[in-house]
C-alpha cells in the first residue's frame, strides 16, 4: 500500500493554488493594460485622423500659382471683408495667406546660383511661445511629422508665455549647429540667401551679420525685390566690435530711428523684466501719449572694481530700503590695506581717515555734509535711514 506524506501534499497544493492565483491576476492585469493601450491608440489614431483632415482642408484652400515668385495676390471683392477681419484679429491677412502656397518660391538675386543646395542647413527649430491658437498645437506637430523631412524640423514648446527674447534664447540653447539664424514667423527667404552671410562669418567668426531685408507688402504679400526700405549694414572691426563708439545716447537715438512701433522702450544690457512689467507703462502712455515713463526699479547697488563684500553685507541695506523705499543707503565700509590686502574690520579706522559722510534724501533732494558728528539736524530726521 502506497503511503503519501500528507504534509508534503498539502504544501504542494497550496503552491499550485498560489501559482494559479498569480497567473490569473497577471492575466487580468495584462488584459486591462492591453485594453487601455488599445483605447489610447484608438484615441491617438482618431486625433491623427482629425489633424490629417484639417491639413487636407488647408491644402485644398491653396490656389495654385497665387503669389508665386513673389507676385502680388488679391482677393475677390466678396472676400476682402474676410481678409480685413483676419488682419484685424491676427495683425496679418491670414485669409489671403492661407490661399498662398506654404513654400512659395521667391525671385532670387542676380549673380547668385539658384541651383545651390542648402547642404549647410543643420536643422530648423520652431519655438512655440505657449500659443493659444489650436492650429499651432497637435496640428502643427502632425504637419511636421508627415510633410517635412525626418529630423530636419523640431518643435520646442514653452510651458508659459515668455516673450520673443526668451523664446529665442530657448531655441539657441537646444540648437546643435555652429551658426544661429533667427527668423520671425513672417519671414521668407529668397533662393541662396544664407550663403553670403555664412561667407562673412567665415572671415569674421565674431561678427553679427544680417541680410538685406526686402519687403513683403502687407496687403497683397507682393515681394518687393531690391527695396531700400530697410537696407543698412553694421561695419565691424576684425575683433567683432563696432569700429567707433558713439556713446549711450547716440546709440539709443540710432535705434529709435529704425524703430517702427508707436512706443519706444530703452533697456540697458543688464536689465531683466518681471512678468507683465510693460502693461502699466503702456497704460500710462495711453492716458498721456506725450509722457516719458519709467518702471519701478527695485534696488540698484553700485560697487567699484576694488570692492569686496563681507558675509551677508547686503541684507541690512535691503532691510533699510524695505522700510524707506526712497532712501540712499551705504554699508559700513571697512578698509583693505593697499599693500598687504589685509582687512581692517574696525570701521572706526575708516571714520577717522574719512570724516565726511554724505546724507541724501530723495524726497527733499537735500544734501549736507557733517564732520565727525553723530547729530542729525531736525530737518533731516526723515532721512535718518539714509546713513548706516
Amino acid at each position: 500500500m502506497l503511503k503519501l506524506p500528507v504534509k508534503k501534499c498539502f504544501f504542494l497544493a497550496k503552491v499550485c493554488v498560489l501559482l494559479m492565483l498569480v497567473v490569473t491576476i497577471l492575466s487580468l492585469f495584462e488584459q486591462w493594460r492591453g485594453g487601455k493601450r488599445a483605447a489610447r491608440a484608438q484615441f491617438t489614431d482618431a486625433m491623427e485622423e482629425e489633424y490629417e483632415r484639417q491639413i487636407l482642408e488647408d491644402e485644398a484652400r491653396i490656389i495654385p500659382g497665387l503669389g508665386e515668385g513673389g507676385a502680388a495676390a488679391y482677393l475677390s471683392p466678396a472676400e476682402k471683408a474676410l481678409g480685413a477681419a483676419s488682419e484685424k484679429k491676427y495683425a496679418i491677412n491670414t485669409y489671403l495667406s492661407d490661399r498662398i502656397s506654404f513654400n512659395r518660391t521667391l525671385k532670387g538675386y542676380r549673380g547668385q546660383d539658384p541651383a545651390s543646395e542648402f547642404v549647410y542647413l543643420k536643422e530648423i527649430i520652431l519655438v512655440d511661445d505657449n500659443s493659444t491658437l489650436p492650429a499651432l498645437r497637435g496640428k502643427l506637430s502632425h504637419y511636421v511629422r508627415t510633410r517635412l523631412p525626418p529630423g530636419l524640423v523640431r518643435v520646442v514648446r514653452l510651458p508659459d508665455r515668455s516673450g520673443l527674447i526668451r523664446a529665442r534664447q530657448t531655441g539657441a540653447r537646444v540648437a546643435k549647429g555652429d551658426v544661429l539664424v533667427f527668423l520671425d514667423s513672417h519671414c521668407e527667404g529668397a533662393p541662396d540667401w544664407l550663403r553670403p552671410l555664412l561667407q562673412r562669418l567665415k572671415h569674421a567668426p565674431h561678427a553679427v551679420v544680417k541680410p538685406i531685408i526686402d519687403m513683403v507688402e502687407a496687403k497683397t504679400f507682393e515681394y518687393e525685390h531690391g527695396s531700400n526700405a530697410v537696407n543698412f549694414e553694421r561695419h565691424l572691426s576684425p575683433n567683432g566690435r563696432t569700429c567707433c563708439r558713439v556713446g549711450l545716447t547716440r546709440a539709443r537715438l540710432a535705434g529709435a530711428r529704425f524703430a517702427g512701433g508707436d512706443v519706444l522702450i530703452f533697456l540697458d544690457a543688464h536689465c531683466e523684466g518681471q512678468p507683465d512689467w510693460l502693461r502699466p507703462l503702456l497704460q500710462r502712455v495711453k492716458d498721456q501719449s506725450t509722457a516719458v515713463v519709467v518702471p519701478i526699479i527695485d534696488a540698484l547697488v553700485f560697487l567699484d572694481a576694488h570692492c569686496e563684500g563681507g558675509p551677508d553685507w547686503l541684507r541690512p541695506l535691503l532691510q533699510r530700503l524695505r522700510h524707506k523705499r526712497d532712501a540712499v543707503v551705504t554699508p559700513v565700509i571697512d578698509v583693505v590695506h593697499e599693500t598687504t590686502f589685509q582687512l581692517d574690520a574696525d570701521h572706526q579706522h575708516f571714520q577717522n581717515e574719512h570724516p565726511l559722510v554724505e546724507v541724501l534724501c530723495f524726497s527733499s533732494m537735500t544734501s549736507i555734509k557733517r564732520n565727525k558728528s553723530s547729530i542729525v539736524p531736525a530737518g533731516l530726521a526723515s532721512c535718518r535711514g539714509a546713513v548706516m
